[in-house]
Formats: C-alpha cells, structure tokens, sequence
C-alpha cells in the first residue's frame, strides 16, 4: 500500500477544495514579507483602521481626519493596519511511534496509520496556504539525529515557484520506521520544536502534527515558547483509536516500536486503568495548550479527518471574523 498521501480521488479533492475555501486564517498578528491576506502588527494606510495619532509635520494631509478635528480641533491622522501573508511552519512528527499501526505485509502504517493521516494533513495545510499566497516551510521530526537530519528544517519558506508539488514529493518519500531508538532520538520532535524557537522566524503560524508521545513537559516548554515569540501555534495530535481505548481481547503481545521491549498481557485486566491516565494525559494537554492560547485538536487515525479538520477551520474563521479580520 502506497505510503503517499492521497488526494488525486473525488473525496480527496472535495476535502482539499473545502479547506481552501475555509482557509487556514492566522488568529495572532503575524510578519510577512508583502501584503497579503493576515494582520500585521505593522502599521500604515492601508486596509484595515488601526488607531489615531496626533499629527506631524510631514504626515501625508490626506490622512487627516477632518471629522476628528471638527469636534476636537485637533489635527490626528488615521493609521491602518496593513495586511500581510504570513508563514506556516509544518512541523510534522515521523518518529517511530507514528508508524502504529502497522501495515503486516509491507511493515509500513496504511491509511489508516498515523504516520500516513500525519502527511496527509501537512499536504492539505500545505496547500490551503499556498492557495492563499502565504508560504511553507516543512520540519521533519523522524528519529534519525544524523548528519542529514542536522538542520529539521527540509523545504525552507524561501521556495515559490513548484513549492506544493516540492511539498507533495517529499512527503511521498517520508516513512516513519520502527526501530531501536537511543533517548535522544525519542526526543527527536523536542529538537525540532528547539530548532523553530531558536530560529529567528518571523511571527507566523506554526503547525505541528504529532501524537505527542514524547516527555510531555519538555514539549510543553518548548510550546509556550513557540507562543511566547508571537506565532500563532496549531496542533494537531494524531492518535488511533486502539492507543486510546485499548479494545483488544484475549492474550495480547504489544511490541514497542521505539525500542525492543515486548509486552504480554491481557487487556480487559488493565483497560480501566489504561483509559483513565490516558484521558487525563489528553486533558493535560489540552489545559496546557488552551493555557498559552494554542488551538488543539484530536485526529483519530482510524477516522475520516475531514469533519475533525473542516470543523477546525471554520470554527478559526469564525473567531477570526469575530476579531474584524477577513
């Protein structure tokens, strides 16, 4: 089974021409490098009315607002705020746990496999911005800390011209692997997320796309940092239904996929437990993202996405119509 993502079927095509048409809208003010479509903390005149001011010498008289001065006699210039495009930082998570489950005749996740609903999403945001005219740059978490994993960041903002079909091919190459991985390497999407902060971006949206299944606080950390430098942050916590609600029965061998370790046990005596920490591991995160002012949302990979994901959308376009933008 093809590990790309697939968009080339009717419903494909139907998801992606509805998330263009919602649009992946920028809630925090944002920086970009020419007009475009999202606030920018910038002001001039242009679009949007930001303030008044007192006039200057030297301000432009056609901005002069003529009604204020006939109450207040006072001169005061009108000032706008500009808008601008803005950059969407993917960052998609590929480390080993993401190839669960897993495909038994190829030894790669299928459709339903969250490594594959993970690439596919980053397409489909990918996309959506690039219809708007706002540009991509894709970090890869995958657990390889190798020279060729030196910099996470593997199509930068600066590429235009074929940038989706650039997007597109790389993610068709992308696989998550089991395999044994050292403790730096399970920490590999904390040293991506370092990577962003560390960067000096200009505000932008950053996305990442992950089941989170790293040391919680360090990515807690990392994430109010991510916030703390002004970029609007989305998550999208990709997960199965079978991690969440352990359904299995009988006599169960669960293998690690980040590490050799093999557990046997038999679900039904575990299963309360298991489905109380991880309902209140999954609350935690969500407190904790909803407490720096990030968007969270739970993608079942077993799941059709594109209710979870339109949703999402418009419930971003509506507050930011709420907020006066576009």
């Amino acid at each position: 089974m093809s590990g790309a993502p697939i968009l080339d079927d009717s419903a494909g095509q139907g998801f992606l021409a509805k998330a263009k048409a919602l649009g992946l809208r920028a809630l925090a003010q944002v920086e970009g490098g020419r007009i475009g479509e999202q606030k920018s903390p910038r002001r001039g005149f242009s679009v949007e009315f930001a303030q008044h001011r007192e006039y200057v010498p030297g301000d432009d008289p056609r901005h002069l607002d003529w009604r204020a001065y006939a109450r207040t006699e006072r001169l005061t210039i009108k000032e706008y705020r500009q808008e601008t495009n803005y950059t969407l930082q993917v960052v998609l998570d590929q480390t080993p746990s993401m190839a669960s489950p897993s495909s038994p005749d190829k030894g790669l996740e299928g459709h339903t496999g969250k490594g594959y609903q993970a690439r596919l999403l980053s397409l489909v945001a990918g996309l959506v911005a690039q219809s708007q005219g706002d540009q991509t740059s894709l970090w890869l978490a995958d657990g390889r800390n190798d020279s060729r994993r030196g910099d996470a960041c593997i199509i930068p903002a600066t590429v235009r011209a074929g940038a989706g079909q650039m997007l597109a091919n790389q993610l068709r190459e992308i696989r998550p692997q089991p395999g044994n991985e050292s403790p730096a390497q399970k920490s590999d999407l904390a040293r991506v997320l370092g990577q962003v902060v560390s960067r000096p971006l200009r505000r932008g949206l950053v996305l990442v796309i992950s089941d989170l299944l790293e040391e919680w606080d360090p990515l807690s950390s990392l994430l109010r940092q991510v916030r703390a430098r002004g970029h609007d942050l989305l998550v999208l916590q990709v997960l199965h239904s079978d991690e969440i609600d352990m359904p299995f029965t009988g006599d169960v061998r669960f293998d690690d996929l980040e590490s050799a370790t093999r557990v046997s046990t038999r679900p039904h005596q575990i299963r309360q437990r298991y489905t109380t920490l991880v309902a209140e591991w999954l609350d935690r995160v969500r407190a904790d993202l909803r407490g720096v002012g990030a968007d969270h949302a739970l993608v079942r990979a077993d799941k059709d996405p594109h209710d979870t994901v339109l949703t999402l959308l418009a419930d971003r376009l509506a507050r930011r119509k709420a907020s006066g933008g576009s």
